[in-house]
């Protein structure tokens, strides 16, 4: 009487789960690693620059809700600079039932958008706009 047992990896029942699984890791492993199916995301920040949010003081002072807001916003765009793929961003100022562009455009650059907001917010005709 000869009692020969087949190991485990040699029933089919076993091979096609594991060969099912490894093709499914290769996969993703490849969409990971070429980062596809990724979207690109788009992000539109919208800013209250309205009366309320300097009250009384000069327009875009330290100590506001409004140079609270820009700060935020400064400190967003530094933690969306160190993403492998940044956001892209645009800046809106709103108020006055008015929404006016602080940056032209959506981007990428941290810097760039920035440096746009900061000009922005130092235009002596923005909060008559």
């Amino acid at each position: 009487m000869y009692s020969a047992k087949r190991s485990l990896i040699r029933y089919p029942i076993f091979q096609i789960p594991l060969i099912c699984l490894g093709v499914c890791l290769l996969i993703t492993s490849l969409f990971w690693l070429l980062q596809l199916g990724r979207p690109n995301v788009s992000i539109a920040v919208a800013l209250d620059i309205s009366g309320s949010t300097h009250s009384g003081k000069p327009f875009n002072s330290s100590g506001t809700i409004l140079a609270q807001s820009v700060d935020a916003v400064k400190a967003y765009l530094q933690a969306n600079t160190s993403l492998g793929m940044p956001n892209q961003i645009k800046i809106l100022g709103m108020g006055g039932g008015k929404a006016i562009e602080l940056t032209s455009s959506f981007q990428q650059d941290g810097q760039q958008i920035e440096a746009d907001l900061v000009k922005a917010m130092q235009d002596p005709k923005l909060p008559q706009s």
